[in-house]
């Protein structure tokens, strides 16, 4: 057995670390958001939190498979690509962040941002006009740095997609298609900027196959009729992650 598959065994809480992510999966999978809100303060109580980010990215190559075709068909490409670009680039600063915070104030800033996330989400704040293309890019810009630095990539762009107007299907498939996509392009540069290790890795990949069984589960229990349901259940999920995984309780 390589070292860093047996190092990965030896994790603290890994069974729990696993059941997290086949929640985030299954959620993600319904809601089209929510994996990292889940994952990363959860997964914070047993592992510092740049680890869990080291998994979170490597599980995005679950989504590739499962949730990415449909929703690339489904996506508005230009305005998904117009915010990816940037926030990719934004992304390096980011992650020198991530790397240079102790744990419990990282877990405190992971659990803010999770926090004013899902208050904004939750009070329905909506925006009255649609951006511009200078706009969008701000909003990569911000969304790679926020995700570089926690590894939540998703509070902006979940913000501005649960916003606007746009049909729920389009909406959905626009926030999958960035967070998937950004997760996967995260993956070599956490790697190169030392945050993924060969232990990472590994227990990264042993999360894969159970990220991809919750998107799945939750994909084909997704039904546009009742959106607003998945939304305020995802909403639940999340709230209680973020509650479970505040520093105090350590």
């Amino acid at each position: 057995m390589p070292e860093g598959l047996a190092l990965a065994f030896l994790t603290e809480g890994l069974i729990y670390i696993l059941l997290i992510k086949l929640l985030a999966g299954i959620v993600y999978g319904f809601a089209g958001f929510g994996s990292a809100l889940i994952f990363i303060p959860l997964a914070s109580i047993f592992v510092p939190p740049q680890v869990a980010v080291g998994v979170m990215a490597i599980t995005a190559i679950g989504s590739v498979g499962t949730v990415l075709p449909p929703a690339l068909r489904a996506a508005d490409k230009p305005r998904m690509l117009t915010m990816l670009i940037p926030a990719c680039v934004m992304l390096v600063p980011g992650i020198f962040v991530l790397r240079s915070m102790d744990v419990t104030p990282l877990r405190w800033l992971i659990s803010g941002v999770i926090a004013i996330s899902l208050a904004a989400m939750m009070f329905g704040w909506r925006r009255s006009v649609e951006p511009s293309p200078k706009s969008l890019a701000g909003l990569g810009i911000t969304a790679g740095l926020i995700g570089g630095a926690t590894g939540l990539l998703g509070p902006v762009i979940i913000l501005f997609n649960l916003s606007g107007r746009d049909d729920v299907t389009v909406t959905r498939a626009n926030t999958l298609c960035f967070l998937t996509l950004s997760g996967i392009i995260m993956i070599p540069l956490l790697a190169l900027m030392g945050v993924i290790t060969t232990p990472v890795m590994w227990l990264g990949l042993l999360a894969t196959p159970v990220y991809m069984v919750g998107t799945l589960i939750g994909q084909r229990g997704f039904d546009p009729k009742h959106a607003t349901l998945f939304r305020w259940l995802g909403y639940a999920v999340i709230g209680g992650a973020v509650l479970v995984g505040l520093p105090i309780w350590s």
